[in-house]
This record gives structure tokens, C-alpha cells and sequence, in this order.
């Protein structure tokens, strides 16, 4: 589908990667529903999902757990494990703890923890 006329050429919408930084409440239901989407946009092939996680003392270990299939919000969302492992086996969803996997992203949705105090 054309979106827009760039120098007398037909631009248009592909989604070949989609970015998911924060991968909480929020950011990992997000993220397993757009990889067991599988969006085909602009191409014969699924867009894949990246989760980028740092490294840190208290959340580093989410990477791993998303790249074995398991989400690392647990229980909280209903099926939400069953899709995660779904979508990774499919080669839909990855886990990364470099921006770097996010240098070819189509789209990158922030979803951050937000600050508990009000400040």
C-alpha cells in the first residue's frame, strides 16, 4: 500500500522489525503480541520482535528467560507463557541486552518502569 510520493517515487510501508525496550507488565505482553502477530507488512515474511533488557543486578536475567521461551513477568497475564514460547520458537521474538539489535528497527516502543514516588 503507497504511503507517500519521496522524489517521484512510491514509498512503501514495511515492517520488518519491531523494537520493545522494558520488557514488564506493560512491555512484554506487548511485545508476544506483536511476534504472535505475525504482522506482514511489506513483506512475505513475519516481522520479528527484539526485546532489549540491560544487564542489571535485578532484571538482566529477563534476556535469558525471553530467549528460553518463558516470560519473565510470570502469571500475570493469562496465556502470556504460552505465546512467548510460541513466538520464540517460531523466530519471532529474541531478547537482547544491546541497543545495537535495535540499529534496523522499523519501530522501537519504550516501556519503562515509571517513577513509584509521583516525582
Amino acid at each position: 500500500m503507497p504511503l507517500t510520493l519521496m522524489n517521484n517515487r512510491v514509498a512503501h510501508w514495511s515492517v520488518r522489525k519491531i523494537g520493545v525496550v522494558g520488557p514488564g507488565i506493560v512491555g512484554m505482553p506487548m511485545a508476544a503480541l506483536l511476534a504472535h502477530a505475525a504482522i506482514r507488512e511489506g513483506s512475505e515474511e513475519p516481522a520479528s520482535v527484539v526485546v532489549i533488557q540491560r544487564r542489571s543486578p535485578t532484571s538482566g536475567w529477563k534476556v535469558d528467560a525471553i530467549n528460553e521461551g518463558r516470560s519473565p513477568i510470570g502469571g500475570i497475564e493469562p496465556d502470556l507463557d504460552r505465546i512467548v514460547r510460541e513466538s520464540v520458537a517460531a523466530g519471532r521474538l529474541s531478547a537482547s541486552d544491546s541497543y545495537d539489535a535495535l540499529r534496523d528497527a522499523d519501530y522501537i516502543a519504550v516501556s519503562v518502569q515509571t517513577d513509584k514516588n509521583g516525582f
